[in-house]
């Protein structure tokens, strides 16, 4: 299993592998994919001028200033062809990764070749929370240091303090950062890195609405830096790496996000659904580290996965993740229905 959603060849009832917003995707995103339809004989608009501006006012909001426009966004097919894109740009040569951390970043680097990747492992005592000696290891041979905030599969925020830290450090080697933030709208404590863009040159944010909104099959995500980066960064992208359906459905995401108070009401119903699940797994015999958003990771000397495999439910197995190995899995945020059924298979775990 590389990712969570693998569901096309098993028999599954619910899915817990795939960590989205479990409160609802406003009834407008649904339509306007639907209306989509009617301009599937027409380009999209090649320069995403309408998109772009509408994540930088949604980003904007959200961050209480005003730090971004329109050139410092664009649009892609979803967060990995926008990482991998970022990856290309920066053609590095040695990359410095935490583990554990998402698969995509190494299928990205991998793509580039011959690259050198130093990773560093993260404190499982400290529930995998990125601490102060990651800093001390970006030097000038690094090119590229990637970080997730929050980090997958840990759930782990970046602390504010040591995050501006990191990307004083990367200006002052020259390393670029990329920073995955496709789940932080989602968590709780902490505003996007986009703030810091004038600290560093070299800084890219990657984020997406697939999460937010629970649309991953619409593919809308999203990259922010310096204009002059963004340019860079469009050479590299096909002229239409969005379709009218992302598009447009992009544009009302960023609108709701925008306009409304959906980020924060999705923050609370996730906080209140994890503390019930936290509580519930702590009652069994699993090893749960904290989150700070919407998924959760643990540890079992029992095989979960065969396990609610059998019973139509998918987990995430995290054996594939470099600097985890066997025992860990991730369980998603789900809303309280689904997690009561799910509950149900708990004296297996007691």
């Amino acid at each position: 299993m590389i990712h969570g959603g693998e569901i096309y060849d098993k028999r599954i009832e619910m899915d817990f592998s795939v960590n989205l917003n479990p409160y609802p995707c406003p009834e407008e995103v649904i339509k306007v994919i639907r209306d989509a339809a009617l301009h599937i004989d027409k380009y999209p608009d090649i320069n995403q001028t309408s998109f772009r501006q509408k994540v930088a006012n949604a980003e904007n909001k959200l961050a209480g200033a005003e730090y971004l426009t329109s050139e410092n966004v664009i649009g892609g097919n979803g967060a990995s062809e926008l990482i991998m894109g970022i990856i290309r740009l920066i053609n590095p040569k040695k990359v410095l990764l935490p583990v554990p951390s998402f698969y995509g970043y190494l299928h990205g680097i991998r793509a580039c070749g011959d690259v050198e990747i130093e990773q560093y492992q993260l404190n499982e005592e400290k529930s995998f929370t990125l601490d102060e000696g990651f800093a001390d290891h970006i030097d000038e041979s690094t090119d590229l240091v990637i970080l997730g905030n929050p980090n997958n599969p840990t759930g782990r925020l970046i602390q504010n303090d040591l995050l501006e830290k990191i990307i004083r450090r990367c200006q002052e080697t020259s390393t670029a950062l990329l920073i995955d933030e496709c789940f932080l709208h989602l968590s709780s404590g902490t505003i996007s890195a986009a703030k810091y863009l004038d600290l560093c040159e070299k800084l890219f944010i990657v984020n997406a609405y697939t999460k937010l909104f629970s649309i991953p099959g619409v593919r809308v995500g999203y990259a922010i830096s310096s204009p002059k980066n963004i340019m860079a960064f469009k050479a590299l992208l096909p002229e239409w790496n969005m379709s009218v359906f992302a598009m447009a459905a992009g544009e009302v995401c960023a609108d709701i996000v925008a306009t409304t108070d959906f980020v924060e009401r999705s923050k609370d119903f996730i906080a209140s659904q994890r503390s019930i699940m936290e509580s519930n797994f702590a009652s069994t015999d699993l090893k749960v580290f904290s989150s700070d958003t919407n998924f959760i990771l643990v540890n079992s000397p029992k095989r979960l996965y065969d396990f609610f495999l059998e019973k139509g439910i998918l987990i995430r197995d995290c054996g594939n993740f470099e600097g985890l190995g066997s025992g860990y899995y991730r369980f998603a945020v789900r809303d309280r229905e689904s997690y009561e059924r799910m509950k149900q298979c708990f004296c297996f775990l007691t």
